[in-house]
């Protein structure tokens, strides 16, 4: 005989413990009377302690002793063989967009997935469990840990793939936690080489040869605003057509491609051409490819138009230093000279107004210096510039540099760039003679200027880029006073985030694709919006999918629990509670307390 739960026998002490009650029961010193009624429970005296006794043979022990006994029999579980483990099993469903890749006359790779799960699914018992896990950044748990089959089952049929293209790591590591001893399946379009050989695979793809877009982006420069996009064919040359149409549908361009295997084409459109002349360019604009394919995720591409318009530049300077700065600004380019309430203003001797940076000249007394230079290590008005070969005059003592103030360059015990904050604003000082330095006529002075104009415009109010990869993160600038803001996707779900003390707010990689909208903390309308583009060159490599299985190369049935009868559940119990009932039936009887 074999015990489910040995632990369970200790119930059999219950027996003895029932028959010593019975031995040392309580006895009543008699007491006559000369009437009737003046025989009663409360007249009753208990003699002194306890005295061993005659076992009487009681129907009301032996049904106590019953009870018990089944009590028993029902916690240590015996039985004659071996009973089944219940299957415990996790399941990883790949939810990148690829996997809802359609063959024609058989559907698409998701669906056959769904239906060869469901089968396996509907052939468990109630006493197995599933833990069904979205693939993702991160994973996500659409069942379980440890779920019904049933339960299972509505959950997978309401899984839809259509994820940015993600590393399946995390999804593994989590349904090998979640599964302990039990099978881990990965349900996916192919058998991804380098997998653990624990983890047993249902592939249900099959090789197609796709196209699509893998970028996607609208620019502004000097020519004109523009949509460039880049496209794609892998498994074969094909032929499409990229059309650039309004959010209504309207095609407003279109272009031929011919794509050979694996070599990307690039289009482009410029928007003075496309648009309508004296139309205004739109928001928003799709660029789409016409055309069959098997993968209709990544052919069209929705683009927002960037918020930001040429930076308001003040100049309030004259002699070299304006004509160094002209050059600067003229070889970066995309501002704009003079206007009301400027963004940033470069000269002047007080203080901006507030909202504005300002980049002054204040040249001081330090001796010329030749480097070594040492720059502030991250600053964005520093990054990636060389200063080798500048002659720096007009230098700044480092004992004179003024409280509040931070040193950005330095040569020697010479302070050349400082910064001082006043707000989220920024008040940057060249200690610099123009008629005698160098840097004017160095490289390194336009790319600071170009620093300095791009730090700016990411400072400003909006997101920095709205239309954004999906899976990879975004930062959004609130206006000032605004604690946080909440993102809203097309399917309703909402996600605050908080803003740090520079009012930026950093969102993470957004798995699905479309436009999502910002809604600022005390507000009900969207501020501004997000593009997410599901564009990646893996979510169309279908030319090595394949279908097959897969079994673990250590096959287990986990740790669930032993599945048991019905008939082994419920018998016990049952004649546990019939005994019990019966005994306190025959009791009361014995005790004369019975009508």
């Amino acid at each position: 005989m074999i015990l489910g739960a040995p632990l369970g026998l200790l119930a059999l002490a219950a027996l003895p413990t029932i028959v010593a009650v019975h031995v040392f029961r309580r006895r009543f010193r008699p007491r006559p009377v000369s009437a009737l009624f003046l025989y009663g429970a409360q007249v009753r005296t208990v003699a002194a302690g306890r005295t061993r006794q005659r076992v009487l043979n009681r129907a009301s022990m032996w049904l106590e002793l019953l009870a018990a006994a089944a009590l028993a029999w029902w916690l240590c579980d015996p039985h004659l063989a071996d009973r089944e483990a219940a299957t415990q099993i996790a399941v990883i469903l790949d939810s990148r967009l690829r996997v809802s890749a359609r063959t024609p006359g058989a559907g698409s790779t998701a669906e056959r997935i769904r239906a060869a799960l469901d089968v396996r699914f509907a052939a468990l018992t109630r006493d197995d469990r599933i833990t069904l896990i979205a693939s993702g950044t991160p994973p996500r748990l659409l069942a379980g840990p440890g779920a019904l089959p049933e339960d299972a089952r509505r959950a997978l049929a309401i899984w839809k793939p259509g994820a940015a293209w993600h590393e399946l790591d995390d999804s593994l590591v989590l349904a090998r936690s979640l599964a302990g001893d039990g099978e881990v399946l990965l349900a996916s379009d192919r058998i991804p080489a380098g997998l653990p050989p624990r983890i047993a695979v249902l592939a249900s793809g099959r090789p197609l040869a796709a196209s699509g877009l893998v970028d996607a982006r609208w620019l502004r420069d000097r020519e004109g605003e523009r949509l460039v996009a880049r496209v794609l064919a892998q498994g074969g040359a094909s032929h499409r057509t990229l059309e650039l149409r309004t959010v209504d549908g309207a095609v407003l361009a279109r272009q031929e491609l011919t794509l050979a295997d694996h070599v990307p084409a690039s289009a482009s459109f410029a928007l003075a051409a496309a648009s309508a002349p004296g139309a205004a360019v739109p928001d928003a604009l799709v660029l789409a490819l016409t055309g069959d394919d098997p993968l209709p995720g990544d052919d069209a591409a929705t683009l927002l138009r960037p918020p930001h318009p040429p930076l308001r530049v003040q100049l309030a300077l004259a002699g070299p230093a304006r004509a160094m700065v002209e050059r600067a600004l003229a070889a970066v380019g995309d501002v704009v000279l003079g206007g009301s309430s400027p963004q940033l203003v470069i000269g002047g001797d007080g203080a901006p107004p507030e909202g504005a940076w300002q980049l002054r000249f204040a040249p001081s007394g330090a001796a010329p210096a030749l480097g070594p230079f040492l720059a502030r290590r991250g600053h964005a008005l520093l990054r990636e510039i060389d200063f080798t070969g500048v002659l720096w005059a007009g230098g700044l003592a480092d004992d004179a540099l003024p409280a509040q103030t931070t040193a950005l360059l330095e040569a020697g015990r010479a302070v050349l760039i400082s910064e001082r904050r006043r707000g989220r604003d920024r008040l940057i000082t060249l200690h610099l003679d123009a008629a005698h330095a160098t840097f004017g006529e160095h490289p390194a002075w336009p790319s600071m200027v170009a620093n300095l104009l791009a730090a700016r415009r990411d400072a400003l109010p909006g997101p920095r880029q709205p239309n954004v990869l999906a899976g990879h993160p975004t930062t959004v600038v609130l206006p000032e006073g605004v604690p946080g803001v909440t993102l809203i996707a097309d399917d309703g779900t909402r996600a605050r985030f908080a803003a740090d003390g520079e009012g930026e707010v950093l969102i993470p990689g957004l798995e699905r694709g479309g436009r999502q909208r910002l809604v600022l903390d005390g507000s009900d309308q969207a501020w501004a919006e997000l593009a997410v583009l599901p564009l990646d060159a893996r979510q169309g490599d279908l030319a090595e999918a394949a279908s097959g299985e897969r079994a673990g190369a250590e096959p287990s049935s986990g740790a669930a629990e032993r599945r048991r009868a019905p008939f082994a559940h419920l018998l016990p119990i049952v004649l546990a509670a019939g005994a019990a009932l019966a005994a306190w039936a025959c009791f009361r009887r014995e005790e004369g307390h019975a009508p």
